[in-house]
């Protein structure tokens, strides 16, 4: 998801409205007719755009749609041609509440992202003009200044949120905000994809303003729109800062052994229950802002859970945010490779690592690169992967291990990646009588079989992790730990009940 946007040449000076926003005798257009936005999750929801709705965008906005694959489409939303204008259309009948200097939002552009764009961007185009990398989607020219849009920006797996944000992203540029070298996180080691932070109120950082307004805000979008949006911003936050904007909140998730439902525990070893939200016989597979959902039974299609709102929903309707893996699985893998697959554990350093586990193998991979693989020991029946080892829970950097059914725990070779990979016994053995290890802030937590909570210290001792007369009795079937962004949980977000 760590796609970029990239500027190749600037203007310093903020323009005029541009000429398009108004007829040859200087009076000023009617607004494009209202459109109901309400009910677009992505691309594939926009229908068919109004002949005169389709014109005034592209006059407005001084759309090339000629040099659009496509042309002027109006209904075909895998076409380049329409998924501009989608995006367009998004940006110009986006409507919000009030908004105040909190947060993620430091009020560095109003709401009126329609007039924002227009008195910045005298020309929108479709070409080559970027350097045409496969990580960049649009960049602007000091030629008017003309935004000019990439093939990466109509891959298949943008999702139509992205695409919108990014247009307000490149008009910031025009304002002489530059990119600078990133050192951590997804693009470590790449020019151009980062600013320095977020007060500097760069390209990036009105990108990740304009996603947390969306979904904090936003008051005509879809909530599958709206959480995608909160979902760029933390790929942004994580991804595109030299200096880290926010402090995440630690959490675990946890299943409840009696119903299946959803429960959060935050740092403070608060509860919330969320009785509702059910998973059935299936199991999680954890990710940064949310959690795959693997039903055992495999002709049920897959979930994803949402931390945020603490909602399922269905794979398919938010899918350029699951990940590729859990795309393939849905889609390409072939049955007897999702039956073999055990466990999958993204690197919760940022790294971009993942490892998917299977019966007899694992495969290592760094990003959409290679994916060595490396047979398992043929005497060993593989659980579950790890990050943290149970004889060495001081050790801070989260690992890679894959736990077997005997006690024996192997390490994951990474560094190599995406080169190679390989497997290597370490002295210490997993505990029979634990399920899952993970850290919860500066905490190591651990689900012991029995459905039970605990920390675990340096030497190994268990304490109850939460106390009184209302958690005593309570039992859980899994766990997994996440970070949370406080300023993108909605203010509205039922809160914590200590017990």
């Amino acid at each position: 998801m760590s796609k970029a946007v990239y500027l190749v040449l600037i203007s310093m000076a903020v323009l005029a409205t541009s000429p398009a926003n108004a007829t040859a005798g200087g009076k000023k257009r009617p607004a494009p007719a209202a459109i109901d936005i309400s009910t677009v999750a992505d691309n594939a929801d926009v229908g068919c755009i109004d002949t005169d709705v389709a014109n005034k965008l592209v006059r407005d906005y001084n759309i090339d749609i000629r040099g659009f694959s496509g042309g002027r489409e109006l209904c075909d939303s895998a076409k380049p041609g329409k998924q501009i204008l989608n995006a367009v259309l998004m940006l110009d009948q986006g409507k919000f509440g009030p908004t105040a200097r909190a947060g993620l939002d430091r009020q560095m552009v109003s709401t009126d992202y329609s007039r924002y764009l227009r008195q910045r961007i005298n020309h929108i185009t479709f070409d080559n003009s970027c350097g045409g990398t496969s990580w960049v989607l649009a960049c602007i020219i000091n030629r008017a200044p003309t935004m000019h849009i990439e093939k990466p920006y109509f891959d298949k797996d943008m999702a139509l949120a992205l695409q919108m944000t990014v247009l307000v992203h490149e008009a910031r540029h025009t304002e002489g905000y530059m990119h600078y070298h990133c050192y951590t996180g997804g693009n470590a080691g790449k020019d151009g994809a980062c600013d320095n932070n977020y007060a500097d109120g760069g390209s990036y950082a009105v990108e990740v303003e304009y996603e947390t307004r969306i979904a904090l805000n936003g008051l005509n979008f879809h909530p599958v729109f709206k959480m995608m949006a909160r979902l760029f911003a933390i790929d942004r936050l994580n991804n595109n800062f030299v200096s880290q904007p926010t402090t995440k909140a630690p959490s675990l998730i946890l299943v409840d052994q009696a119903d299946s439902h959803i429960t959060v525990v935050n740092a403070d070893a608060q509860i919330k229950d969320y009785p509702n939200v059910i998973i059935g016989k299936s199991r999680l597979i954890g990710r940064d802002a949310g959690a795959n959902v693997i039903a055992d039974d495999l002709t049920q299609k897959p979930k994803y859970l949402d931390y945020y709102d603490v909602k399922l929903f269905a794979q398919e309707a938010v899918a350029p945010i699951v990940g590729l893996t859990m795309r393939n699985y849905a889609g390409t893998w072939p049955e007897a490779k999702r039956q073999s697959l055990v466990d999958i554990m993204n690197d919760a350093s940022g790294g971009g690592v993942q490892v998917r586990l299977f019966k007899d193998s694992l495969e290592a991979a760094k990003g959409i690169e290679n994916a060595p693989t490396v047979a398992l020991p043929a005497a060993e029946t593989p659980k579950a992967l790890l990050g943290i080892l149970p004889c060495d829970t001081s050790k801070a950097t989260p690992g890679f291990y894959v736990r077997m059914a005997s006690g024996a725990i192997y390490e994951i070779e990474t560094s190599r990646l995406p080169r190679q990979t390989s497997l290597t016994a370490v002295s210490c053995t997993w505990p029979q009588d634990l399920v899952a290890l993970t850290r919860l802030g500066d905490r190591v937590v651990a689900l012991d079989t029995d459905g039970r909570l605990s920390t675990v210290d340096e030497s190994g001792k268990r304490s109850p992790l939460v106390s009184g007369p209302e958690f005593a009795g309570r039992r859980f079937s899994q766990m997994v730990s996440s970070g949370l962004v406080p300023e993108l949980v909605a203010p509205a977000a039922p809160s914590y009940t200590g017990l």
